[in-house]
């Protein structure tokens, strides 16, 4: 009768990986958008400014939390809600990289060795 509410995966995933799936959107949406919108570059230049190399780091702690609440999330979730879980994270970054990174790497692949 309560074995999905009492249970690990039924009890812990959900907000594990809901917690992990908007910080993530939230902190990496900025960082990927300073490649392709130049206000973005520009707030990310001003922060490096004001905190200097405690930026990185604060940001890179928030990259820790959000793998860890997310993976989290997914490997303690049951069998059916997992590939839920994969699916919705998927679905952020598989526009990313090809719709942003891919481009970039493309372009940077392609302009060198280029004669000037």
């Amino acid at each position: 009768m309560f074995e999905n509410v009492i249970s690990v995966g039924g009890f812990f995933s959900e907000p594990m990986f809901w917690s992990g799936f908007c910080i993530m959107v939230l902190n990496e949406t900025p960082v990927v958008l300073r490649h392709v919108w130049r206000p973005m570059m520009q707030f990310r230049i001003k922060m490096e400014q004001v905190f200097g190399t405690a930026w990185h780091k604060w940001h890179g702690w928030i990259d820790y939390l959000w793998n860890g609440l997310l993976f989290g999330g997914i490997l303690l979730a049951n069998k059916h809600t997992v590939w839920i879980y994969v699916f919705l994270f998927l679905g952020f970054w598989i526009p990313v990289f090809s719709m942003i990174y891919l481009p970039i790497f493309v372009k940077n692949k392609l302009g060198r060795g280029v004669p000037k």
